[in-house]
């Protein structure tokens, strides 16, 4: 235990040092891969794991200053040439056994939020504050690396008890929902009878584990252009077409989009911007909005009318138009017979206070996107679908403080024993199915009974369903996150 704590702890703070956006991970994909280079993976770079026509919102110029940046701060000319302008590892390992394949998914990347200076936050008192401007490993990103590292290592050390494929996915640009998209397209997951992902959150409290979240959001992003016409606005202002004029039409126009019966919904337009100086008719407008709906049914419904908006109004004021789809994220819905499964490995750790049923987790996770393909490619086979499973652990004392613990706070609380819990928790998991001595018929390998031991982190199986199942396991807390 304290050997997996001190291992994740060391790659926590190694990766919160040079956070990285969405899509300029070079640096993080690097450190990736020095891990496992000595490790018995098939590892696969950048472009290698990615279907470019899938990649989505990529600003060329920051790809460019962060490689840029990479080379700067060590990483070899070759490796950047390797991985083609593009991030990310997929790491795959042969059992040479009979047995499903696992697919196990790790976000790598940082949020555009600057470090707080206060003397008194854990990274500035141990020295691994990060060194780039406007950039923070705020949303625990770098721990799951950090756990999909020391994983891998678990892996490498008990191969020998393990079955079929294991697929460890460390994914670029999460945030925006974009990385996901390009990965799921390239088709490399397709053949996954089991995958998972986890995120640390902040949803439940210290030492509570809740089982079975709801709420999971589906949404789409749109990027927005309105061209017009630029003119002086006293010589001649009927020539110009004012685009910010449109721009601001729809803001307000989308903010009377009704809700709907069906389920929850939300519309924000979180940039508005547009306009050259004072007396010039603005010939240019950016929007960038967020939707979001309980339902695929109602998430469509948000879309159809945002559409219906722009385009009416560019139309009535005589501008032109551009939408960037940025693609959309589903719901994701639990497995029942995997929350009691979880439930069950829950309970065998002596950190754990308390397991819960239920929690609304009320955002959106861009692993759905994987999630939808694998099960839409499993009911072709099986003629059904199988339902994920998410989780989370706790970590807050109380909601009223998150927001302040977000930044100012993030990394001081010292909790080793929820740390080594979290560790514990996320291996287990994945070593009991890893261990598992199961009886396999091609894909239709089948589990009936799971015996669940503690310690040996082993479970014993024979056939009763399909083993095509996708686990969303969701890790919270803040206070969880570094000691």
């Amino acid at each position: 235990m304290s050997q997996i704590t001190q291992l994740l702890k060391q790659h926590r703070r190694n990766l919160h040092i040079y956070p990285e956006t969405a899509w300029t991970e070079f640096q993080t994909t690097w450190y990736i891969y020095q891990q496992l280079m000595a490790l018995p993976f098939k590892l696969r770079l950048g472009k290698e794991i990615l279907n470019e026509a899938f990649v989505l919102n990529r600003d060329e110029e920051e790809v460019k200053s962060s490689t840029k940046r990479a080379l700067n701060n060590g990483v070899p000319k070759e490796f950047i040439h390797i991985l083609d302008e593009f991030t990310g590892v997929m790491a795959t390992f042969e059992t040479h056994k009979s047995g499903p394949t696992f697919v196990l998914r790790f976000d790598i990347d940082a949020l555009p939020i600057q470090e707080t200076e206060d003397a008194q936050h854990l990274p500035n008192l141990l020295g691994f504050r990060s060194r780039h401007d406007n950039c923070m490993h705020a949303c625990g990103h770098d721990f799951h690396t950090a756990i999909g590292l020391v994983l891998a290592r678990w892996i490498s050390e008990q191969r020998a008890k393990l079955r079929g494929k294991i697929i460890l996915l460390f994914q670029p640009a999460e945030e925006g929902s974009r990385g996901a998209r390009a990965v799921s397209a390239s088709g490399l997951l397709d053949e996954a009878d089991y995958f998972a992902a986890a995120h640390v959150g902040m949803m439940a409290r210290t030492g509570e584990v809740v089982i079975d979240p709801y709420g999971f959001l589906c949404g789409t992003k749109f990027n927005v252009d309105f061209k017009g016409r630029a003119a002086h606005c006293a010589s001649e202002p009927e020539a110009g077409k004012n685009a910010l004029a449109a721009a601001c039409s729809a803001f307000m126009l989308l903010q009377g989009i009704s809700r709907n019966s069906k389920g929850a919904s939300r519309i924000n337009v979180g940039k508005l911007s547009g306009g050259r100086g004072r007396n010039i008719i603005p010939d240019q407008a950016y929007m960038e909005i967020d939707l979001r709906g309980e339902t695929t049914e109602v998430n469509d419904y948000l879309v159809k009318r945002t559409q219906e908006i722009l385009k009416g109004t560019a139309q009535s004021l005589d501008v032109q138009l551009s939408i960037e789809d940025l693609g959309t994220v589903y719901d994701i819905k639990n497995d029942p017979e995997l929350v009691e499964y979880l439930k069950e490995v829950a309970s065998q750790c002596p950190l754990v206070k308390a397991v819960t049923t239920h929690s609304d987790f009320g955002g959106s996770e861009d692993a759905s996107i994987i999630i939808k393909r694998i099960q839409q490619l499993f009911g072709k086979i099986h003629a059904r679908s199988q339902p994920p499973c998410f989780a989370q652990l706790g970590g807050i004392q109380s909601y009223d403080r998150v927001w302040k613990i977000w930044n100012q706070q993030f990394f001081q609380i010292h909790l080793l024993s929820s740390l080594s819990f979290i560790g514990w928790l996320c291996l287990r998991v994945a070593a009991m199915n890893l261990c598992s001595t199961l009886r396999t018929e091609g894909r239709s390998c089948r589990l009936t009974r799971l015996s669940v031991y503690s310690e040996k982190a082993a479970v014993s199986a024979s056939a009763s369903r399909p083993l095509k199942n996708t686990m969303y396991l969701g890790l919270s807390p803040l206070h969880f996150l570094m000691a």
